[in-house]
């Protein structure tokens, strides 16, 4: 009697002692997985996907305003231009100095734009007030960023063969914007109207 149960009680370590290793197994393998198969958590994503509001347009290269080494950021377009046309200016031609022409300095220059223009319906103003997919941080695309949303067009979608707002500026009544119909970039006027689309980063 006394050896069936030292046998069942043998029996029953060598059991739990063999289910720890094979959980512990099965933890080393799944940390160990995570850690190789994403490398730096990375999101598996291409330009054109559906992604936080609206749709890849660009991930950051290295030497891009807003690249981290060993992590994905980068550019979301909206999913379709806002409803009509805007201008650039509020009504009063005016230096703001929003000059940055550089990926990843839409928000710099939107913000410059909205300080010096205030509130009102024009295209930083619009993009600043624009809500997608439970997100409110857009702004209006730097002419490099502009640039970006053209040689993408097809994959991103939704764009017209019209003249495009960027947020930079060229002088006291003109901004960069590019006609997405001929690729040609432009210094148009501030007072007349052209399509934006909404950007923000991730």
């Amino acid at each position: 009697m006394k050896t069936i149960t030292k046998s069942i009680l043998l029996l029953m370590v060598l059991t739990l002692t063999s289910c720890e290793d094979k959980n512990q197994d099965l933890i080393d393998k799944y940390f160990f997985a995570s850690e190789t198969n994403t490398g730096s958590n990375q999101p598996s994503i291409k330009v054109g996907d559906s992604y936080q509001g609206g749709k890849l347009a660009y991930i950051f290269q290295s030497g891009d305003n807003g690249f981290t080494d060993g992590t994905v950021h980068g550019i979301i377009a909206a999913n379709s231009d806002l409803s009509t046309t805007y201008t650039w200016y509020n009504g009063t031609n005016l230096t703001t100095n929003a000059t940055l022409t550089f990926i990843g300095s839409a928000s710099d220059n939107s913000y410059q734009i909205y300080e010096q223009q205030g509130t009102g319906n024009y295209a930083a103003s619009m993009c600043l007030s624009y809500e997608s997919g439970g997100y409110s941080d857009w702004f209006l695309p730097t002419i490099n960023e502009l640039q970006i949303l053209y040689n993408n067009r097809t994959v991103i979608g939704g764009f017209i063969p019209y003249s495009y707002w960027s947020s930079t500026e060229v002088a006291n009544n003109t901004a960069n914007g590019i006609h997405f119909g001929t690729g040609t970039t432009y210094g148009y006027n501030k007072n007349g109207k052209a399509s934006i689309r909404p950007i923000r980063y991730f």
